[in-house]
């Protein structure tokens, strides 16, 4: 659950501070992440990417400012099975 937490800190606080672009234009940014883990430890690194890889693809499709995370093993609880946590502010 940290690494959910702590990608939608990321996530929110990037869309929450405007970027100069020039000294008279700013726009805001998003940012998608794709979350895998292991309980026990017993997946690759190599398994762990192509599921946070899968994971980033689920959260591209579905939209901008996303955190997606990897269901396919014991994965822990979030809103919308992972497909979008908003943020508190």
């Amino acid at each position: 659950e940290q690494g959910i937490e702590i990608a939608t800190r990321i996530r929110c606080s990037l869309a929450a501070t405007p970027m100069a672009l020039t000294p008279d234009t700013t726009n805001t940014v998003s940012a998608r992440f794709g979350l895998a883990w292991s309980a026990d430890c017993s997946r690759t690194l190599r398994a762990l990417l192509i599921d946070a890889d899968a994971a980033l693809y689920r959260a591209k499709d579905s939209g901008r400012n996303q955190v997606a995370v990897d269901t396919r093993v014991d994965s822990p609880p979030t809103d919308s099975e992972g497909a979008r946590i908003t943020c508190n502010a």
